[in-house]
Parts: C-alpha cells; structure tokens; sequence
C-alpha cells in the first residue's frame, strides 16, 4: 500500500482536536464514530485497511502514543498524539505551505518522506518566523 500524506495529515490534526479527553480508538474494531470523526462521516468500509495501516505507520514513527507493538493485530489502543506527533502536526497544518509543497513536489517529480517533508516545513516555518521578526534584526 502507497503512503498517503493526505491522509497521514488529516489523521494527525484530528487526533489532536480529540486529545484533550485521552480518546482510546481500538483499531480492531476500527470504532465508526471516532474514524467517522476524523474522515468527516465519509468511511467507506473498503478504507479500513488504508486507516489501519496509515494508524499502524504513525504509530511506528512515534507520532501516535498508542500501546502498539510491531505484529499486534487486536486490541490496538491510541490514546493521542506523543510530543514529535504533536510538532510533526503544527509542520502540517498551514494549508497554503501544505498545497504549496504537494504542489511543488509533484511538478518536481520528488518524493516526500517524513525527513524531506519536516524539513520542507520547518523552512517554511523559519521563513514565517523570520518575516515575523523582521528578517532577524532585533
């Protein structure tokens, strides 16, 4: 299965709207009202395997606080965003550098991986912060 950054995207700003209560999503059921929450009530049940293994990525990265370990199939709890997930997340949310940098690689023909896209955002990021502050004068 290909890598869908669209999808690790909108998984990742959804969970961390619902951190607040701790939500437990048991990904052996794929519970409907928490993954209608996340994909907008539009759960195609032919998608199950798509957010399973997108859940399953996120959690191998570290995104995703979860009691996953490598082999597990039942039982999988998510409980929220860890740290790098939640730093991972604000690089993401800026939809005008999100489309800039989909647009851009694919008329590049470049791959994003998790390294190339952070990278790609923090400059971004930089670049707001230093605007921000007037190019670095103090």
């Amino acid at each position: 299965m290909v890598r869908d950054w669209d999808f690790v995207r909108k998984i990742l700003l959804e969970i961390e709207k619902y951190q607040v209560n701790d939500v437990e999503i048991d990904l052996s059921v794929l519970e409907v009202d928490i993954i209608a929450i996340i994909f907008n009530g539009k759960v195609n049940p032919s998608q199950n395997s798509k957010i399973k293994y997108h859940f399953i990525l996120l959690m191998e990265e570290g995104f995703i606080r979860s009691n996953y370990e490598p082999g597990m199939n039942d039982e999988i709890k998510i409980y929220g965003l860890s740290w790098q997930g939640h730093d991972f997340a604000e690089k993401l949310r800026n939809d005008n550098w999100w489309n800039e940098v989909k647009r851009r690689a694919e008329e590049k023909g470049v791959a994003l991986t998790t390294e190339a896209l952070s990278n790609i955002l923090t400059h971004y990021m930089n670049k707001s912060i230093d605007d921000f502050f007037g190019n670095g004068d103090t």
